[in-house]
C-alpha cells in the first residue's frame, strides 16, 4: 500500500500553486491544487482505486503521477521495512553499470567485505574540480582487465590487473550518493550523514567512501555516535580559519570536525605544509611526512591513539609525492611512497577502524601504480 511520507515533506503555497519540496534531498515539484487533493487522498489512506475513482483517473492518468511522487521520495510502500523506496530514491543515485565495482553484488556476501560508497562532489574545492568524476572512474580502472594470453612458453595463462581484490570478492557496491547539480553543500551533506545513517542501520560492515572533495568527511563522522579518533592521511592541515559567513570547504573543514562532541582526537599524518597565522591547530597530534619517510613515526603514533576510541581514517591522495601521484588539485612535492602509506594503513588496522574515505583524487591523472593500493 502507498503511503504520504508526510515527515521528509515540505508544502509552500505560491499565488495559485504549491511548492512540494523534499526537506532530505532538496528535490520539489510545483502542482496545482487538484493535484495536492490527489496527494493527501494518500495522507488520508485511500487505496489507489478509491483516490483514482475520487478524480476520474484511469491506471495509466495516474501511474505518472505516482511515479512521479516515488521519486521524489514523497510516496513509500508502507509494506516494504526500512523505507527502501526513499533511500533509493532521495539518498542514491540510480545505479547502472558504471558505477557498480566490479559487478559486485550491492549487498554483501559476509560480514568482512567492506560496503564502497561514491560520493561524486567537489562543490567545495578551492582549486581544479574534477574529483566529482573519481567515484565511477576509480571503479572503471581498478576493475583492469582480464585476458587469455599465451606466454613465451605456448602456455595459457590468465591476466588480471586487480585480481586479489576482484576474485576474492572483497567489495559490495552500494553505488553514489545523490548529488543534485547546483544544490548546496550543506545540503549535500545533510544527505549525506542520512544516507550513513540508514547504511550503518543496514549493515554491519566496514565502508569506505570515495570522494570528492575532503568536506564530505565532516557529515560521514557526524554519522557515528561513539567516541572516534580520526586519523587524517593529508599533506595539508585542511584547519583554515574560516572568513565571515565562509561555508565548508576541503581547507577549513577540520574546524567543522572539532565542533563535533564525540570526535575526542584528531591527528594528521603525512603533513609537509607550513604552520601559518591563518590556521588553527588546537590539541590535534602531528606526525609528518619526514617522519614516516625516516621510520620515526610507528611509536609516536601508537603513543597518541586513545585506544578505547574507534578509529576514522580520512585519506587526501595529496599526501603521495608528485612522483606516484599528480591526480590531486594541490600536488606537494617530499611526500610518502605508496608503500608508505600502505604500511601506515596496515599498522592502523590493529585498531577498531569504523571507516575510510579516500578524497581529492583527479583520475585520469593519477600515476596506476596506486592502485595497488585498492
Amino acid at each position: 500500500m502507498l503511503t504520504l511520507n508526510k515527515e521528509i515533506i515540505s508544502l509552500k503555497k505560491v499565488n495559485d500553486y504549491y511548492h512540494l519540496n523534499n526537506i532530505i534531498t532538496g528535490q520539489g515539484i510545483e502542482i496545482n491544487k487538484e493535484t495536492l487533493e490527489f496527494i493527501r487522498g494518500f495522507e488520508a489512506e485511500l487505496s489507489l482505486k478509491d483516490i483514482e475513482g475520487k478524480f476520474g483517473l484511469d491506471l495509466n492518468e495516474s501511474k505518472n503521477i505516482i511515479e512521479t511522487l516515488v521519486m521524489l521520495g514523497f510516496l513509500k510502500n508502507s509494506q516494504v521495512s526500512e523505507n527502501v523506496e526513499i533511500i533509493n530514491n532521495s539518498l542514491f543515485e540510480k545505479r547502472n553499470k558504471n558505477n557498480l565495482f566490479f559487478d559486485s553484488s550491492s549487498e554483501p556476501s559476509n560480514e568482512y567485505q567492506i560496503g564502497l560508497l561514491g560520493i561524486p562532489y567537489d562543490g567545495a574545492v578551492t582549486g581544479i574540480p574534477g574529483t566529482k568524476l573519481a567515484p565511477d572512474n576509480i571503479r572503471q580502472f581498478t576493475s583492469g582487465y582480464t585476458s587469455n594470453i599465451t606466454n613465451i612458453d605456448g602456455v595459457e595463462k590468465v591476466y588480471t590487473l586487480s585480481s586479489a581484490l576482484y576474485n576474492q570478492q572483497l567489495t559490495f557496491d552500494l553505488g553514489n550518493i545523490l548529488y543534485i547539480p547546483g544544490e548546496s553543500s550543506s545540503s549535500l551533506h545533510k544527505r549525506i550523514e542520512t544516507a550513513y545513517r540508514f547504511l550503518k542501520k543496514s549493515f554491519k560492515q566496514v565502508f569506505f567512501a570515495i570522494g570528492g572533495d575532503h568536506s564530505i568527511t565532516t557529515p560521514i563522522l557526524k554519522s557515528f555516535d561513539e567516541e572516534i579518533t580520526l586519523v587524517k592521511i593529508d599533506a595539508h592541515y585542511d584547519s583554515v580559519i574560516p572568513f565571515k559567513n565562509q561555508p565548508i570547504n576541503h581547507n577549513n573543514f577540520i574546524n567543522y570536525v572539532r565542533e563535533i562532541e564525540n570526535i575526542t582526537e584528531i591527528i594528521h599524518i603525512g603533513v609537509r605544509e607550513p604552520l601559518t597565522p591563518s590556521m588553527i591547530l588546537k590539541n590535534d597530534k602531528v606526525i609528518t611526512s619526514e617522519e614516516i619517510i625516516h621510520t620515526q613515526w610507528k611509536e609516536k603514533l601508537e603513543r597518541s591513539i586513545n585506544r578505547n576510541n574507534s578509529i576514522y581514517i580520512s585519506i587526501d591522495i595529496d599526501v603521495l609525492d608528485p612522483s606516484e601521484s599528480q591526480g590531486t588539485g594541490y600536488l606537494v612535492p617530499f611526500g610518502l611512497k605508496l608503500n608508505h602509506l600502505i604500511e601506515v594503513i596496515n599498522f592502523l588496522t590493529g585498531y577498531k577502524v569504523i571507516g575510510v574515505d579516500l578524497v581529492e583524487s583527479h583520475i585520469p591523472h593519477v600515476n596506476f601504480s596506486i592502485l595497488r593500493f585498492f
